[in-house]
């Protein structure tokens, strides 16, 4: 079972969409496949909903919301939260990275498995996203801006949070509006062979002042998976060393088709990401 989380801007700045998997216990099959079937979700859930500011200094409100009267307490260190936690009110602002996590409670009792969603306040945080190739509706993780929605994904590929991109490469240009410093940039990438995801086979970070003239940053190592998993999540970090740019482009270069003696050899392999941080 999967949320919508709304992030819109203020005062026509970019609108972002972002879909948050909330619900544990739903286990959907890979792409390419049919599905395997579902395990019913629990009974008792939240939705979180908020809006960004096209900077990262604009900050983040976040609304929560459950089941009618219910009680809400959350918190925004990752620890698991309690009926002496902070009790959910009214919207409050976030200005910061965070953990954030809410349960549902009933006479100091929680309902149902706490919800949990992970907040990166970062320089490319809700600005303009430019795409070379459209990401598939699919698996869109959110729409036109969800790699800079500030939202990370997990190892559950259909959860929502994940850009899709199937046979094609990743080819984003972000426009930060002003010329900024920027020290690191970070994308994630997903690898889940069963379900037809690969990881990229390279990735190139190249800086702009004017959106004309690029400078590539040193070439990082793609990511590779782990001897054995079965789902694999990577972060690819460059660093920039405090160069200054206004356009940041990513190129990741897929794989295209799936390899030689994998169930769907020959078909169109997928690309996923889910965030492109810049610091």
């Amino acid at each position: 079972m999967a949320h919508v989380m709304a992030l819109r801007t203020r005062q026509g700045l970019v609108a972002v969409l972002a879909t948050v998997a909330l619900v544990a216990g739903l286990l959907v099959a890979g792409l390419g496949v049919p599905p395997a079937g579902a395990f019913p979700g629990p009974a008792t859930d939240l939705s979180f909903s908020g809006t960004v500011g096209g900077t990262a200094l604009a900050g983040s409100n976040l609304s929560l919301s459950g089941p009618a009267n219910a009680t809400i307490f959350y918190t925004l260190d990752g620890a698991e939260p309690g009926p002496t936690s902070i009790p959910y009110l009214t919207p409050f602002i976030l200005k910061a990275s965070a953990v954030i996590k809410a349960g549902v409670f009933a006479g100091g009792t929680r309902l149902g498995p706490v919800s949990e969603t992970k907040y990166f306040v970062h320089q490319a945080l809700g600005r303009p996203v430019a795409l070379k190739a459209a990401y598939s509706p699919k698996y869109e993780g959110g729409g036109p801006v969800a790699l800079v929605d500030g939202l990370r994904g997990d190892k559950n590929h259909s959860g929502g949070r994940w850009q899709g991109f199937e046979g094609d490469d990743l080819a984003a240009v972000i426009d930060l509006g002003a010329v900024q410093t920027v020290r690191t940039v970070t994308i994630g990438f997903l690898e889940k062979i069963d379900s037809w995801i690969f990881f990229p086979t390279s990735v190139e970070i190249a800086l702009s002042v004017d959106g004309s003239s690029y400078r590539p940053l040193p070439a990082p190592e793609s990511p590779a998976a782990e001897p054995g998993a079965a789902v694999s999540v990577k972060d690819v970090r460059i660093s920039a060393a405090g160069a200054k740019a206004r356009y940041i482009r990513v190129t990741a270069v897929s794989r295209g088709t799936c390899p030689e003696g994998h169930p769907g050899a020959g078909q169109k392999a997928w690309l996923f990401a889910d965030e492109i941080i810049v610091e």
